[in-house]
Formats: structure tokens, C-alpha cells, sequence
């Protein structure tokens, strides 16, 4: 992992959870073969405005930083949010940076009240990528089961692209992965 991205990480996370006021947290941990992704969530005391941090790191494929800033809004099988994330990345040979656009859905099953359906989409043209960036994708699906009530565990796909101005396209994360949510 790169210094400078580690340390901007935790910069970024220490600044949310101190100029904070929260009613409700969640750290979103996830694992596959080759990945670790870790996204801290907070809802502001207010209103439906929520702020996130992730980090992702692929063993061969670079870092991957985001801060993000969405509304979302729920009923009592759905939530919802559409907001935007700024995001950094980095390599041994690229990095760039994005601003893109994109939102979630979690639909809990109404026959089996333990399981939920999430996904996420977020998408920066080339106008609003920068440095080696051409453009950013990144969608996931994924099956979670309420373990108790601060904890779910999950398995899903997610793919995170990033289109690049000289090279083509490069994957930063593709395929099959499980996780935990912890809600505080």
C-alpha cells in the first residue's frame, strides 16, 4: 500500500468523525482474494444527508480513496440515497481522480425480513476525471442477512473500472466478495 495513501485515509476519516454530529454509523467491511474495502458511513443529526469514507486496495491493481455526500430516504422495506463521491487512485504507474455520480438501493424481503438486496452504482465521465483518468465506473450487487441488530454479513459482485486517457481500461476490483456491516 502507498504511504501517502494511507495517511490521506486517515486524515479524511479522523476529520468526518470529529466534525461530526451522528445519529447513526456503520462500518462496511468487505474481503475477496485479492481486495480489502473499508467504508465508514455517518447520518447527519438534521436531516437524510449522509457523509462516507472508503478506502479499497487491490494487491496488484493500486488504492483506491473516496469521500462521499448523499442524501437517502427510506420506508420500512426500502432505503434508498443519490448523492456523489470524490475519487482518488493510485498505482505503481497511474493515478488520477474523479468526481462521480451514482447512488444505492437496499430492498429488505418482506417474506424473509432477515434479507436484503443492495446495490450501488456510481459513474464520472471524462469530464470530471482528471490526472490519467479518462473515466470511472463502478457497480456491485449484493445479498445481505441481518445477523443481529447492529450486525449484517453479506456476499456479492461488485466491478470497479477505471478508463484511462493512454491505456485502455483498468480494472482496480472485479468479481466475488463477502463482508460485514457494524452498525453503531
Amino acid at each position: 500500500m502507498r504511504r501517502g495513501t494511507i495517511i490521506s485515509f486517515i486524515l479524511s476519516l479522523t476529520t468526518l468523525l470529529i466534525c461530526n454530529s451522528a445519529r447513526s454509523e456503520s462500518l462496511d467491511t468487505s474481503l475477496s482474494n485479492d481486495s480489502l474495502r473499508l467504508q465508514y458511513t455517518s447520518s447527519l443529526q438534521s436531516n437524510d444527508l449522509n457523509i462516507s469514507a472508503d478506502f479499497l486496495h487491490h494487491e496488484d491493481d493500486g488504492d483506491l480513496g473516496g469521500i462521499g455526500l448523499f442524501v437517502s430516504g427510506s420506508s420500512s422495506l426500502r432505503k434508498s440515497g443519490v448523492g456523489g463521491k470524490f475519487i482518488y487512485f493510485n498505482s505503481e504507474s497511474i493515478d488520477g481522480a474523479a468526481l462521480a455520480l451514482g447512488g444505492f438501493f437496499r430492498h429488505t424481503l418482506s417474506a424473509a425480513n432477515l434479507i436484503s438486496i443492495r446495490g450501488d452504482l456510481y459513474y464520472a465521465p471524462g469530464v470530471v476525471a482528471f490526472n490519467d483518468a479518462d473515466r470511472y465506473f463502478e457497480i456491485s450487487l449484493r445479498i445481505e442477512y441481518k445477523l443481529m441488530d447492529r450486525a449484517d454479513i453479506f456476499v456479492g459482485a461488485r466491478k470497479v473500472e477505471i478508463g484511462l486517457d493512454k491505456a485502455g481500461d483498468a480494472d482496480v476490483d472485479k468479481g466475488a466478495y463477502a463482508g460485514l456491516i457494524i452498525h453503531f
